[in-house]
């Protein structure tokens, strides 16, 4: 009788074992995040024609720093966990999920998305700032994203323009498929051996796989905003971990910080 439920107990031990090795591939891996260290904003090169805002126009300066940003409220969080979102979209939309194995139980061969219908209450940072010009000009706004992860992204907002940027500096057209649709169970497998769900991969029935937004590129150029007379103007910054980028898998731990310059361009007012 000891025996029989040695072995039993071995044979559990042997299962779990297994079922863990099985489950740790995602790249939406929402376990593991990465801390926000640094977010600062500042006006370069300039004599104070233009001025930054965190608190809603309450107090311009000419740099901003992370305690200024808590304090308004405008860090959405403090840690990172690996979304996906569309900085293209018009209404904000992150997305949360996980991969489900398939039969092989190799992510990388096939397998199915599998997302929670609620958008991501956290694993992003979003910052509301006012640019304030008391002359006509135009100003450049510049991300810097520090990481050791390729699959970290940003996004400027502003004049109904967007910027996107990438942490990986060694390419400046670094690209994804956002997930724009929060769909659970669709069946369709990963046809390419990328790792990634993208516009290659379809459903079984031949169509495209339809939580899958247009390719979004990251070019790193700079966003320009015109001032055709003094004003103010509202800009967004989103910075978060890409989840459907194909470079983003297992653990991610290490610290992130982002600055913002803001810099009037040459020959602009005074």
């Amino acid at each position: 009788m000891k025996k029989r439920s040695l072995v039993a107990a071995l044979a559990m031990l042997m299962v779990s074992a297994i079922v863990l090795t099985s489950s740790t591939y995602a790249w939406f891996a929402t376990g593991t995040t990465a801390k926000v260290s640094t977010i600062n904003a500042e006006i370069n090169n300039d004599s104070g024609s233009i001025k930054l805002s965190a608190d809603g126009g309450s107090t311009y300066v000419t740099s901003l720093s992370y305690s200024d940003f808590s304090k308004a409220s405008d860090i959405t969080a403090t840690t990172y966990a690996p979304v996906s979102f569309d900085p293209k979209a018009t209404t904000e939309k992150f997305i949360t999920g996980t991969i489900a194995q398939n039969d092989t139980n190799d992510a990388t061969l096939g397998g199915k998305m599998i997302f929670s219908p609620e958008t991501a209450n956290g694993g992003y940072t979003k910052l509301n700032i006012k640019l304030s010009a008391d002359v006509a000009c135009k100003v450049e706004i510049d991300l810097n994203i520090d990481s050791t992860y390729q699959f970290f992204y940003g996004a400027v907002k502003a004049d109904d323009k967007t910027a996107i940027f990438s942490s990986d500096a060694s390419s400046s057209t670094r690209s994804y498929y956002p997930v724009i649709e929060a769909t659970a169970g669709i069946d369709g497998p990963n046809n390419d051996p990328n790792g990634i769900m993208d516009s290659a991969d379809q459903l079984t029935s031949g169509a495209a796989y339809n939580a899958l937004g247009n390719q979004v590129v990251a070019d790193n150029a700079a966003l320009v905003v015109e001032f055709t007379q003094p004003g103010v103007k509202d800009v967004v910054v989103y910075v978060w971990a890409e989840g459907n980028d194909a470079a983003c898998t297992g653990s991610i731990t290490a610290d992130v910080s982002s600055n913002l310059v803001f810099t009037k361009q040459a020959n602009q007012g005074a």
